[in-house]
């Protein structure tokens, strides 16, 4: 499925107005995606986004080399919180909550999508901070986050976790304890960190809220 998205300008221009830059720096839309999330691009140029309340995955590509994604294509849907993305070897791997799935050769395929393979389907259930980010580390192994399921409490198993594993779902262990949510699996910093932050900036007044805090943790 395919759809061609393109937000009105005047609403589009309003948004941008919002985000101040320094000095020499400029910033424009590239593409309308509903509800977008992670990104990851194909080798071939695709622009690939995750969704949370959407549950869609698209396909995003500039069809004339104009700096701009005027095509974007349905590539999965009806999947919950598919917000983790990540492409290697031809592969989108997309993360749903408790299914990591994978593409084969998705490129070659942005119209007739195939059937996805399960990588692993055992990860908890969870919905809160259920919501995944995909990356793969410099060691060739998958890394994500398990959220806690709750705002303050002990956790136990892999909740509270950044887990690992093969490509293929094999060899799945623990490489970090202790995140409640993360926005970011392995980081893509010129040291291959993770970085990872912690508590619940935001919640309303009176509600039991942990202290936040921040930690990088390095990909060897």
């Amino acid at each position: 499925m395919s759809a061609t998205c393109v937000p009105a300008a005047a609403e589009e221009n309003d948004r941008l107005a919002t985000i101040h830059l320094p000095e020499g720096f400029a910033i424009e839309g590239f593409a309308a995606v509903p509800n977008a999330r992670q990104m990851a691009w194909g080798k071939k140029g695709t622009l690939f986004v995750g969704t949370r309340r959407d549950g869609r995955v698209f396909a995003v590509t500039d069809e004339d080399a104009d700096g701009r994604g005027e095509r974007v294509r349905e590539i999965a849907s009806g999947l919950r919180m598919p917000s983790g993305i990540a492409f290697r070897d031809g592969a989108l791997y997309v993360a749903a909550v408790s299914t990591i799935l994978r593409f084969d050769d998705i490129e070659a395929r942005l119209d007739d999508p195939p059937a996805p393979t399960i990588v692993t389907d055992r990860l908890p259930t969870e919905g809160h901070h259920g919501w995944k980010v995909l990356e793969f580390g410099p060691d060739g192994l998958l890394y994500l986050p398990v959220g806690a399921p709750c705002d303050l409490c002990r956790t136990e198993g892999v909740h509270g976790t950044i887990l690992r594993m093969y490509p293929d779902g094999s060899g799945m262990e623990i490489y970090a304890r202790g995140e409640s949510r993360s926005p970011s699996a392995a980081g893509k910093s010129s040291m291959r960190d993770h970085s990872n932050r912690t508590g619940q900036a935001g919640r309303p007044a009176g509600h039991p809220t942990p202290s936040s805090s921040a930690s990088r943790i390095k990909l060897c």
